[in-house]
């Protein structure tokens, strides 16, 4: 059970870069929010945050705040809200509510192969841009704070690192 929450949170994360129908697509910015930012390489690189929304096939929503390298994701599903933050190349992923939290080495499962978004192995953060860029229309400025990006302080992270060895 304890390899199950991080394997449904990165599916939930990394799901958001799935198509899926129009009808879930945000409204178009307007001229004034779509100035302010051309991709979402020109958002990193202007430190804005972004705010996107996505839908899984599940019906799980995940909503992911990006500001320059640094990623905020909240995924809610039927049995858990888990978040998780990528910063400094690590990925921190929790359970709303629960003090324990798993943190991954983002370097070493870019070079193992174990980072994917869909079907996409990720190799480098210009990947989970392009991979980004693809769902462009589904983000918007946001109003949160910096603080976001904060890790919790009442959560105990332990390293996931041989989380996925023995499945190779």
């Amino acid at each position: 059970m304890k390899r199950i929450l991080p394997i449904i949170f990165l599916s939930l994360a990394l799901a958001g870069c799935q198509k899926t129908s129009s009808a879930q697509i945000n409204p178009t910015p307007t001229k004034t929010q779509a100035n302010i930012f051309t991709s979402i390489q020109d958002a990193v690189n202007k430190q804005l945050i972004l705010k996107c929304n996505y839908t899984d096939d599940t019906g799980s929503q995940i909503t992911t705040y990006i500001k320059g390298s640094l990623v905020y994701l909240r995924g809610s599903g039927d049995q858990a809200s888990v978040s998780g933050l990528m910063q400094e190349h690590k990925y921190y992923i929790w359970a709303e509510g629960n003090n324990k939290g798993i943190v991954f080495d983002l370097d070493k499962m870019m070079a193992d192969g174990t980072a994917k978004m869909g079907d996409t192995v990720i190799k480098s953060e210009n990947d989970i841009i392009a991979k980004l860029e693809e769902q462009k229309q589904k983000c918007q400025l946001s109003p949160e704070s910096g603080s976001l990006f904060d890790l919790p302080k009442n959560v105990d992270f332990q390293s996931g690192d041989n989380f996925f060895g023995s499945s190779k």
